[in-house]
């Protein structure tokens, strides 16, 4: 996946699609093989393959609700935020807010 630092756009982001999860119950969204980035237990962080086979960014730290956020660039986000939900709520706020200019 290359650079160590990318941006990534609200406009590519499929908000609609995007998801607090249980990783427990979302079986395939958790992540299976690391492909790049550092390594801590309990802590995962970097680019992993998911165990449905889609490519993801991954920063976690235990516990198994997530933020998952699909996006336009053929990978996904997979984030532990303390207020995922909240997050979430925000991130269609502003995809909903009419651009400025």
């Amino acid at each position: 996946m290359g650079s160590l630092i990318r941006v990534v756009g609200i406009c590519e982001l499929y908000i609609d699609r995007a998801r607090v999860v249980d990783l427990a119950e979302r079986t395939g969204l958790k992540p299976l093989f690391k492909t790049n980035g550092p390594s801590l237990p309990g802590f995962h962080s970097g680019w992993f393959r998911l165990r449905n086979r889609s490519c993801a960014f991954v920063a976690i730290a235990g516990g198994s609700r997530v933020l998952w956020l699909p996006t336009t660039r053929g990978y996904d986000l997979l984030l532990q935020p303390r207020q995922p939900q909240a997050l979430l709520q925000h991130l269609r706020e502003l995809a909903a807010a009419p651009a400025r200019g």
